[in-house]
């Protein structure tokens, strides 16, 4: 990447705000309605010694051990109001990023019976390392951006918390069904992996795990620079972190994650691409960008008050 600060131009428009009235920052669990606010310290200490047991109890037979010891101090280092919002409640239920990333990994933990076939599996083996990266990328650089620079945990459901997103994204790889709430990235029924059937019966092939594993190194590329990139504009920086997940995202479920994505010879070819060292043609790169933004426009995906933003990365491809 040459470039690490959003086009001045474009960030005139309303560079140092967060945006119209309809965009706020906001944390669950921590009005004075809450009856969570009326707890002793003892009722506070045994909830959190209750909280410790379960995430040092969770074991996971495809995560490898350093991973797993991530993830279990992440939840662990944190105060009891953090913990709070894991927590549902049935009366004010709260599925914030962190409940969600909770239930996903506590997935990963579920242990199949010794005489389990390779149905009751939730991944193919060959994309645990991206479920491994996902989970590094959650902790080291999300968690870090939305508590640190954010300042914020939680943000409004109707805005899009490009946590979820990711999540989604990821379960799209072998997950059976979505055991956590569904939220407005979440279909209104159970989905279920192409790529996880295939796996199955023994007819995923070495290239199609190759294509998946590049569109997920891409990602964590731009998304990592996305966080890292200059302004003053944490709506736009949002609303972009949205954009390339959901165009990963599109790629799984319209390409790679297709039942009628099946040719071999297509797929040599795009690996041979892939592998070519050519200079990227960035006036090209650029047209291909204003085109697709359009489509997001006009196809609802993204708030088209976004239209006059513009984000300009240069990758080193």
């Amino acid at each position: 990447m040459t470039e690490n600060t959003l086009d001045n131009e474009q960030m005139d428009l309303d560079a140092g705000q967060h945006s119209d009235d309809s965009y706020e920052y906001y944390e669950e669990g921590y009005n004075e309605e809450n009856d969570e606010e009326f707890e002793t310290d003892e009722e506070k200490r045994a909830k959190a010694i209750a909280i410790s047991r379960y995430l040092h109890s969770l074991k996971s037979d495809i995560i490898s051990p350093d991973i797993h010891k991530l993830v279990i101090d992440h939840h662990a280092s944190h105060p009891y109001e953090y913990f709070r919002q894991l927590n549902y409640d049935d009366d004010k239920p709260v599925f914030s990023a962190d409940s969600i990333f909770s239930e996903f990994y506590s997935g990963l933990c579920i242990s199949p019976a010794p005489n389990a076939t390779s149905d009751s599996l939730q991944y193919p083996p060959p994309f645990v390392p991206i479920i491994e990266d996902m989970l590094q990328f959650y902790v080291k650089t999300f968690h870090v951006y939305f508590y640190g620079k954010l300042h914020s945990p939680t943000i409004r459901p109707a805005e899009g918390d490009p946590r979820e997103a990711l999540i989604w994204m990821v379960s799209q790889l072998g997950r059976r069904e979505m055991a956590f709430h569904k939220t407005q990235y979440m279909a209104s029924e159970p989905l279920q992996s192409v790529v996880r059937r295939r796996w199955e019966t023994g007819l995923l092939r070495e290239a199609q795990v190759k294509l998946v594993g590049h569109l997920f190194d891409k990602l964590w590329i731009e998304l990592k620079a996305l966080v890292e990139i200059e302004t003053a504009n944490e709506r736009l920086r949002l609303v972009e972190l949205n954009r390339r997940i959901i165009r990963a995202g599109r790629a799984m479920r319209c390409f790679f994650d297709n039942g009628r994505f099946r040719s071999e010879r297509l797929e040599g070819l795009l690996l041979k691409y892939l592998s070519e060292d050519e200079e990227v043609d960035t006036q090209l790169l650029h047209g291909l960008e204003e085109v697709q933004r359009e489509f997001e426009s006009d196809d609802g995906l993204l708030d088209q008050s976004n239209d006059a933003y513009s984000m300009i990365l240069e990758y080193e491809l």
